[in-house]
């Protein structure tokens, strides 16, 4: 299945911010205010002044709180230039993530969030986090718990079934774009088939899985 790219192109650009406030979901609410709580952690932990932040697939980078300096890559323009106005992004690249115009070992940080489940190839989406990496580069990868044992698992396909075949709205019936589903052992031996090291994975109740790694 290939990602609908022509879908979130045009997706409204304070989508992801409004998720944490506006939904009717109290556990929807909490599990995107959490997610970006701890990136935004994950991210503070290993930044310093100077450092170079690249978030691929950032949408708005609605987890920056800090307002750090960060380098968004994304395809939907309207977002990047609202999360530039701001200040979640200090730049932005509007291009496809298999093809970043940034040169090799540019960055400190590199995250993918949310991301690697939506792309037609995660390997080729990690190679080229790989490549703009600088040696010992903390590479941030987050995913959703997608399995039946997760709690996300089932929570996310009752509200495709909601929002998707009884309310009608396409996104749902496309379930949210997932064509990738990773529990922490397969996103473990997809990132490391791109020959990077991991070295700390944990996972938010069972919601999102956390994979922080090195070249």
């Amino acid at each position: 299945m290939k990602p609908n790219n022509d879908f979130y192109e045009k997706v409204h650009p304070e989508y992801y911010e409004e998720l944490p406030q506006k939904s009717l979901n109290p556990i929807r609410r909490w599990f995107h205010k959490k997610r970006y709580e701890i990136l935004n952690n994950l991210v503070k932990e290993n930044y310093q002044e100077g450092k170079i932040i690249v978030d691929m697939g950032c949408g708005s980078s609605a987890w920056n709180k800090n307002k750090l300096p960060v380098i968004g890559v994304d395809i939907n323009k309207a977002m990047l230039e609202h999360a530039k106005q701001k200040g979640n992004l200090k730049e932005y690249i509007c291009v496809n993530l298999e093809n970043i115009t940034l040169t090799d070992n540019f960055a400190d940080i590199v995250i993918l969030s949310e991301i690697i489940e939506h792309v037609e190839d995660p390997q080729k989406v990690l190679e080229e986090a790989t490549r703009i990496a600088k040696p010992n580069a903390k590479i941030i990868i987050s995913v959703p718990y997608d399995s039946p044992l997760s709690l996300w698992y089932p929570l996310f396909n009752i509200q495709c079934l909601v929002y998707g075949y009884l309310l009608s709205k396409p996104f749902y019936k496309d379930f949210g774009g997932h064509i990738h589903h990773f529990t922490p052992g397969k996103i473990k031996q997809v990132i490391e088939k791109t020959k990077l090291k991991v070295i700390k994975q944990f996972h938010n109740k069972r919601f999102t899985i956390y994979t922080i790694c090195t070249k």
